[in-house]
Formats: C-alpha cells, structure tokens, sequence
C-alpha cells in the first residue's frame, strides 16, 4: 500500500514539472515570436511612417520651427501668441511621398498642413536584426513655415515728432526710429539756423497675422497719413494769438510794399517811409529798400491793386521770430491794360517794441 503510494505521488511530481518546463518553454517560445512578428513589422516602412505621425504634434512642429518664430518682434507679438497662430493655422497634418527623392532604401514624405507643404520626413533601412529583417526608422525631419502665409510685410509709417505710433496696442519707443529729423520741404531751408517741427520714420518688423497700425496726435486722436497728406498743419507751430497778429503784420506789410513797389499813391520816399514803418530799423533788409527808390520811377505810369493777400504758412522760428509765407495776387493797370500778377515772398518777422517788423524778405 505505501508502495502505491509513492509510486502516485512521485507520478503527480513528475506531471508537475513537466507543466513548469513546458509552461516555461511556451513563453520562451511565445515571447521569440512575437519579437519575430515585431522584427518583422519594424521591416515594413509603413510602421515607421505610421508611428512618426502619429506622435506629431502641432507643438512639436513649433519648436522645431524656432528659427521662424525668432524673426517675429516680440516686443510686439510674443513667442507664445506666435505659437498659438501656427498652431492655429496647422491643421488637418498628412503626408506624401516624394517618389523621385525616395529608393529601396531611404523614402522621403512631405509633410503637409491641409495642401500645403510645411515641411519633409525621411526613413532609413538599418542594418538588419538577429532575424535576418531590417528596420526602418525616421532619419530626420524638417519644418518651414512660412508657406502658411502668415508672416506680413512689416511696415513703415513717416509722422511727425509728437505723434505716436502703436502697433497692436504696442506704443513704439525710439528705438524703432530708422529715420529723426526729416524736414518739412516748404521750410527745408531754414533748418539749418533754426529749431523746427520735423518728422520721424517708424520701422516695424513682420508679424504674423494682421498688423493694426494707429497713429495719434499730442491730444490722443486718431489721425492717416498717406502720399496725399497736406502736412502743412504740422509745422504751423504758431499759437492763436500769434497767428492773429503775423496776419495783420503780414496784410499791413503786403499793402505798403506793394505800394512802396509800384511807386504808387504818394511820392516814392513816402511810400519808403511808410513801408520802414514794418521793417527793422538798420537790418540790411532797410538799407536795400532805400537803396532801390531811385530806380521805382517806372512805376510812375502804371498803378496797382490789390486783389487777394493768401498766407501760405506763419511758423515760429524760434522765440520772437517767425517765418510768413504769403501768395498776393494784383490787377495791374499799364500801357496793356489791366494783368493780374500773383507774387510769392517769404518774410521773417521779429517781435520788437514798436511790434512785429519784416527782417528780410525773399521773392521766389
């Protein structure tokens, strides 16, 4: 009976063992299958290809696109509003193959975003497994962006020196000044000897999307400019009070040169003395005047009136002094009848005592 026994329970032992060892070498075998069945994949380039995009990302693509993001002013637009705009614009992501870039063993994809082309891929054959298959696997990849149409133009605006410029609600510094000091033409000439209202050039750097550009003046409105601006307003930098008074400088003026010119009304030293009343005493504008009244007695045998007295421009060159600019049309009357003349002159006034005097005066 113990004999039975023994012999049962050496028999169940054995069967137990056996089931080890063949459990055992059924998973050896199971596991050297399945990296058979893996290897095998892995030699298919439709796995690798597979597994890159599937792991491809819109942030991925952004951060292998630095170089791109950097050209942008963040002052203006940051990094992270950058990426959110491409991420935004990089959508539905797939790929084709480049057939004439590609062999048996390296293929090339290009990347794409919807149709458009923002980058390429490419896979390698390695050197094969211990099963005899070769893998592929992702050689390299790379990204441009700038098919997307995002990046603008820049962009470059001409103010004048107390304007501001805010580029989306950005106000610029300085610092994107690339051209200070750039005269207004109709007094170009005079900035050499005096201080004067100028203009500035704004330079911006492309940004991606919409660039609002606002210019706004001292008092904070909303102004344009273009090629058609009449920047005339910009350097009439005379108060009201100045202005009222250089235009009844500048009509009183006007009427006793024209006067003093033609030889006309009085005898010619009285128009001399008359017009001397508005020019500053001893200036070589006063000694040129009397000097000429000897040659006015041609006008003796015409006469002239005054039709209009337009003032171009009045601008404070510096405390005290102001340049006028003045257009005045006359009729006048001579051997030939009645011809309308128009003259323009540029007058700089002072401020003295006796009032606003002429300091000299140019025809042109």
């Amino acid at each position: 009976m113990r004999k039975k026994q023994t012999r049962r329970h050496g028999f169940w032992l054995f069967m137990l063992i056996y089931g080890v060892v063949f459990l055992v070498l059924a998973c050896i075998g199971l596991s050297i299958f399945w990296k058979y069945m893996e290897a095998y994949e892995n030699s298919r380039p439709k796995v690798a290809i597979n597994a890159y995009m599937e792991n491809l990302t819109e942030e991925h693509i952004c951060d292998l696109s630095q170089a791109y993001i950097d050209q942008i002013d963040h002052n203006i637009q940051s990094t992270e509003e950058c990426r959110v705009l491409l991420m935004e614009a990089i959508d539905d992501i797939n790929y084709a193959k480049k057939p004439r870039e590609s062999n048996d063993e390296r293929q090339v994809f290009a990347l794409r975003a919807g149709k458009t082309v923002i980058g390429a891929f490419s896979i390698v054959v390695q050197e094969p497994d211990r099963f005899g298959f070769t893998p592929w696997e992702v050689e390299s990849e790379s990204f441009d962006l700038s098919a997307l149409n995002l990046l603008g133009t820049g962009c470059q605006v001409t103010v004048p020196q107390d304007h501001t410029v805010t580029v989306n609600g950005t106000r610029l510094d300085d610092s994107y000044i690339i051209a200070d000091k750039i005269p207004y033409e109709e007094i170009k000439e005079y900035y050499e000897n005096f201080d004067l209202p100028y203009r500035v050039t704004y330079s911006v750097a492309p940004i991606l999307g919409q660039m609002d550009v606002v210019i706004s003046d001292p008092a904070g409105k909303v102004v344009t400019f273009d090629e058609n601006t009449d920047w005339t307003p910009y350097f009439h930098n005379c108060t009201q009070e100045e202005t009222e008074a250089l235009d009844g400088f500048v009509n009183a003026f006007v009427e006793r040169y024209v006067a003093y010119s033609g030889a006309t009304r009085f005898n010619r030293f009285t128009n001399y003395g008359r017009l001397a009343q508005y020019v500053v005493d001893g200036s070589d504008f006063e000694k040129r005047l009397y000097q000429a009244i000897d040659s006015l007695e041609f006008g003796q045998t015409r006469s002239s009136a005054i039709i209009s007295v337009v003032t171009n421009h009045l601008v404070r060159l510096e405390e005290g002094r102001y340049l006028c600019d003045v257009t005045y049309e006359l009729d006048v009357t001579g051997n030939k009848g009645v011809v309308r003349t128009s003259t323009n002159i540029r007058v700089i006034a002072v401020q003295t005592d006796d009032g606003l005097k002429a300091e000299s005066m140019n025809i042109y």
